[in-house]
């Protein structure tokens, strides 16, 4: 999922990068075809709601990113229960630039 909202939101020669909302829309339509698991686009929903449409505003920011490590966090335990892959998250330690 995370390959499909880096490829909608990146430019590329032959298309113009998407916006987060027409991104999300995409991904959300691939979940109601079937083609993404609905479990997973929901969780995905929350990490972009908490981290991903936030991260430009933080990185420039002096805000205290504990909040964020927070919600990582909650986002690997809700992908552990749910099988996903918990592993393609960052672990402890600071967080990417």
């Amino acid at each position: 999922m995370a390959d499909i909202y880096d490829a909608l939101r990146s430019e590329r020669p032959y298309k113009r990068a998407l916006t987060a909302d027409e991104t999300m829309g995409i991904i959300d339509q691939e979940a109601a075809r079937g083609w993404l698991e609905p479990a997973l686009v929901q969780i995905f929903h929350r990490l972009h709601r908490d981290v991903l449409s936030r991260w430009r505003e933080l990185a420039r920011s002096e805000w205290d990113l504990e909040p964020i490590r927070q919600s990582l966090d909650n986002l690997r335990l809700a992908l552990a229960v749910q099988g996903g892959a918990q592993s393609l998250l960052p672990t402890a330690g600071p967080l990417p630039a």
